[in-house]
């Protein structure tokens, strides 16, 4: 979280505590009162009847978390509960009007070859050879899970999912030769009416049992394996083999686990890990399912709430897939192929955290925390009345949110509620109630302002922001040109602080002792740094900028002289302007490269169809880089007049070469690529510590390009591969040095092979890149609950070795790495640790009060009730 929500958070007043149930009834039994709010939204007397009872009805089940404004939170379910009738009205006009016109029942012939092939299907499935036949029945025709069949066996999980691949392989090759795969396709085709019509002919051993298997087999055989493209073609196929290669492995949903004693776990020795669909097989259309569930902003389930794919950004298409959470808030989603979120699309709640979905395979469990929506507006003015512009209105999320959460959420991200003031200063927001939440409200040359964030509708919302000037801790000034013109929109730094000047080039940025030096700079001038004087800075500092900034010109060309394209040039010691959330150089700045805030904001606003290639491409204010021509040309700009160390990068391998001491305003300047110095290929196997081979890991070249004062700044190369089902992988044109691997998956932990060797792939391979062999950690979930609250405020956990381990926390987008973590009130976060964590240390005050044994087992929450 960054300081300036933990600020907010540590502002919070204490949590009102009084029972709302008394109040709440008062305001019930009047009844007469609730009838006028329900009359003033809808004409309809019998309407508003109804519902004035369905809001006294909601309001006894869920009363509001406060009690300062009961009509106006009983005006807005009144709201919600409108917007949902009004929108389940819509879809089911629409559901009416689309519904199609009974067609003529399916002529006899068709029945007939219909119901033949489905008795195929079923002596295929009989006729299956052991152990295949057994956990096809108990997959298809039992109905049960993976996990329970893995249990009555008494075999590992991955086991039968194997087991459940290869029997479905099978089945398919025996279609195959024996009924041709267009026919048994087009013969298993639905049909108006064939539910019913077909057990009636008496001709299927199970009936309707029989039929599950057989729809149930066909999908599997043809969705997981070919696609629903190749179903929809009915293509026809050249019999071959039964094993004619790996078949995607779908995970089971992750479940909770109470653990009170010692659990004897391990991967199964030399048992593949299965987590994602291998590659090696021709790229079809696979239809992606997400499992997940919905539980609201205290982890209690969220039932019967739709949820949808939308794009990165949060917004919905027309046709997107939607699936509706069962009772225990459970759902599963088809997706559509890309990149993107899940999201709640009920009127009446708002997204709070979601998971986000990568273009290759989604997360094995997705969890969506949703809250009800609360409608906000008003103004943002001064202290004298005077509206306040571009001002950012945001909620906080509470610290301790994902603490409340029991389930897997790595992939889940915070959706972020904001908005921005216009002109007269007015907003308007859609925003969550979530206990502990808070509303922050910022704009430049002012104080912020924190507040609880209402959990019930307000449109007269009024905000007044305080001027810093004259406070303590805040140095002011004016940023002008070498004419003395003031310059608007120059960036000041300040340590890990950086402000923007207004119309008339003034600023007001937070001091900080730690900050050795004040630095401005803008498009078309070079910087003015100015050293902090040792009684610290007067109460007004006057600011002047340099003259035009110099630039480097030159070429990148290969080991042999030829020009290089889409090379990327940079400054490896550029001026730091601040190096805080807001990262930034001089040299960017002057280039008039956009911020990285700035570049989020055009992601996040719809108009970027490829996220991740917008990022990779677009030179920012904190990585200035020059891209070279198809001649090889390149020009940096925005420089001082010094000497600098340039580094030029090959953006599609990756490999890298430094030059220093070039002197700012050189225009000959040839920058020569080692392209000789690469692997031709790099191979190997991902395994477990156990020795198994994991699949479906996600393997490729990445580099450190510059570090910008505490914060590596990395690239990535554009070819990823995955490992396959004996964990295999393979690439091409891999740098030798200064370049690793980079691996991540839905069950491992990331890693990054060859960085912290200095002489890189090359040193740990032994010349021989085509046999590596990397052990990776297996993830593994755990929650802490304490029965005594007060007996630790913090934990770590030591491997084998009583070493301490990385603990990661994941966070959607990104994820935390930290040795301890903090209890909060007696519980901690999901936290992840490597299958290889041994003890649990539970500490308070910095000392030591507890050790717990821990025997913990992957795929599911392991919480600890201690």
């Amino acid at each position: 979280m960054p300081d300036e929500e933990r600020a907010a958070v540590a502002l919070m007043p204490p949590t009102m505590t009084c029972d709302p149930t008394s109040s709440m009834a008062l305001l019930l039994a009047d009844a007469g009162l609730v009838r006028r709010l329900a009359r003033s939204l809808t004409q309809d007397r019998h309407d508003a009847d109804d519902l004035a009872q369905e809001a006294c009805l909601q309001a006894l089940r869920s009363p509001p978390l406060r009690t300062d404004n009961l009509r106006g939170w009983l005006l807005t379910v009144m709201q919600n509960l409108l917007r949902q009738r009004h929108r389940a009205g819509h879809r089911r006009q629409q559901r009416e009007q689309q519904a199609p016109r009974k067609d003529h029942a399916p002529a006899t012939a068709d029945l007939v070859e219909r119901a033949s092939t489905h008795r195929t299907v079923v002596d295929a499935v009989i006729a299956l050879e052991e152990p295949y036949r057994t956990v096809v029945l108990l997959r298809f025709f039992e109905e049960l899970p993976p996990r329970a069949i893995a249990e009555r066996l008494a075999v590992p999980v991955a086991t039968v999912h194997t087991r459940i691949t290869r029997g479905l392989e099978r089945l398919r090759a025996h279609l195959d030769r024996t009924r041709g795969r267009r026919q048994w396709c087009a013969a298993l085709a639905p049909l108006p009416g064939l539910a019913v019509a077909v057990p009636s002919l008496g001709v299927l051993a199970m009936k309707g049992k029989s039929l599950a298997v057989a729809a149930a087999v066909l999908v599997s055989a043809t969705a997981v394996f070919f696609g629903s493209d190749w179903l929809a073609s009915g293509a026809s196929a050249t019999p071959g083999p039964a094993t004619a290669g790996p078949a995607p492995v779908t995970a089971e949903p992750p479940a909770n686990r109470t653990v009170s004693a010692p659990i004897e776990t391990s991967v199964p020795e030399r048992q593949p890990v299965a987590v994602a669909a291998p590659t090696g097989k021709p790229e079809v259309s696979v239809a992606r399912r997400l499992r997940g569930r919905v539980v609201d902003g205290d982890g209690r389930a969220a039932a019967n709430l739709p949820v949808t794919q939308a794009s990165t950004d949060g917004v919905v298409a027309d046709a997107a897939p939607t699936a509706r959470a069962a009772g225990d808030g459970s759902f599963e989603l088809t997706l559509v192929p890309g990149s993107g979120r899940v999201v709640v699309t009920d009127d009446g709640w708002q997204t709070v955290l979601s998971p986000m979905l990568q273009a290759g395979e989604p997360p094995q469990f997705g969890l969506v925390v949703a809250a009800p929506a609360v409608a906000l507006a008003g103004a943002v003015r001064g202290p004298d009345g005077q509206p306040i512009a571009d001002a950012r209105v945001q909620v906080v999320w509470p610290a301790d949110l994902r603490s409340r959460l029991t389930d897997i959420h790595d992939a889940s991200a915070p959706v972020e509620l904001q908005a921005r003031s216009r002109g007269d200063g007015a907003f308007a927001l859609l925003a969550a109630a979530v206990r502990g939440a808070q509303l922050l409200t910022t704009a430049q040359g002012w104080l912020p302002d924190r507040r609880p964030l209402p959990d019930f509708s307000d449109r007269a919302l009024a905000i007044t922001l305080q001027s810093p000037a004259g406070k303590a801790g805040s140095v002011l000034g004016q940023v002008i040109d070498p004419r003395g013109v003031p310059v608007a929109k120059a960036a000041v730094g300040l340590g890990r602080e950086n402000v923007r000047t207004d119309e008339l080039g003034n600023f007001v940025i937070p001091d900080s002792a730690e900050a050795d030096e004040l630095v401005a700079a803008a498009v078309g001038f070079r910087a003015c740094r100015l050293p902090r004087p040792t009684g610290g800075f007067p109460p007004f500092v006057m600011v002047e900028l340099g003259a035009t900034p110099l630039s480097i010109r030159g070429r990148v060309v290969d080991h042999e002289g030829k020009g290089l394209a889409d090379v990327r040039v940079w400054l490896l010691d550029a001026t730091i302007l601040s190096s805080g959330r807001d990262l930034a150089v001089c040299e960017g700045v002057a280039g008039g490269a956009m911020s990285i805030g700035e570049l989020m904001a055009q992601v996040q606003s719809g108009k970027v169809r490829d996220p991740e290639t917008t990022f990779r491409n677009t030179p920012t204010a904190a990585w200035p880089f020059a891209v070279s021509g198809t001649d090889g040309s390149f020009v940096l700009g925005g420089l001082e007049a010094r000497t600098y160390a340039l580094r030029a990068m090959d953006a599609r391998t990756l490999l890298m070469h430094d030059v220093g001491e070039v002197e700012a305003g050189r225009s000959d300047l040839q920058i020569r690529m080692p392209t000789d110095t690469l692997f031709a290929r790099v191979s190997g196997v991902v395994v477990a510590r156990s020795g198994a081979p994991v699949a479906g890991v996600r393997v490729r070249v990445q580099c450190d390009t510059v570090r910008v004062g505490d914060t590596n700044l990395h690239g990535s190369s554009i070819a990823t591969t995955t490992t396959d089902a004996e964990g295999r992988f393979a690439l091409t044109d891999v740098p030798k040095t200064r370049a690793y691997l980079r691996l991540d998956g839905e069950v491992i932990l990331p890693v990054e092979f060859g960085r912290d060797a200095a002489g890189g792939l090359l040193e740990l391979s032994h010349g021989d890149a085509e046999r590596l062999r990397i052990e990776v950690g297996v993830r593994v979930h755990v929650q802490i609950e304490l029965g005594d609250r007060a007996s630790a405020d913090e934990f770590l956990v030591l491997d084998e070795r009583d070493e301490p381990i990385t603990i990661n926390i994941f966070t959607g987008r990104g994820r935390r790495e930290q040795q301890r973590v903090e209890l909060n009130d007696g519980r901690s976060v999901v936290f992840v640790v490597p299958d290889h964590a041994r003890t649990l240390v539970l500490r308070k005050a910095g000392t030591d009060v507890r050790r717990e044994v821990l025997n913990l087992r992957p795929g599911e929450v392991n919480t600890l009730r201690l």
